[in-house]
């Protein structure tokens, strides 16, 4: 263990409360690479929110303009298309057979049929 270091992202609310999730992260230090920070089991490195507030926010774009989004989770728009900019281009990548689904271990379950 190297040291640790806050780190907060953006949870789903409760109620009119906003709910961010706080915690110290591990980091490392490797001979070779230098210092790496440990990944944390509920969020995706570098989002700023938690996978289940992506998960709704991906949610709420086949519903509603980004504005709107915005608006209603008060956050920026800009950090809103960040993120739907993400998914899409995984999307696009796993479209396209590149091995997106291998990496974040999405194999369909054994006996499920690929709508390919």
């Amino acid at each position: 263990m190297h040291d640790t270091i806050e780190r907060r992202w953006r949870h789903l609310s409760f109620f009119q409360y906003h709910c961010k999730l706080v915690a110290k992260v591990l980091r490392t230090w490797c001979r070779t690479d230098g210092i790496h920070q440990l990944k944390v089991p509920w969020a995706r490195e570098g989002s700023g929110f938690s996978l289940l507030m992506e998960a709704f926010i991906m949610f709420l774009s086949a519903e509603m303009p980004v504005d709107g989004m915005a608006d209603l989770l008060h956050e920026t728009d800009t950090h809103l298309w960040r993120l739907l900019i993400y998914h899409v281009q995984q999307a696009q990548a796993l479209r396209d057979g590149s091995g997106y689904a291998e990496s974040l271990s999405m194999r369909p379950a054994p006996g499920v049929v690929s709508a390919r």
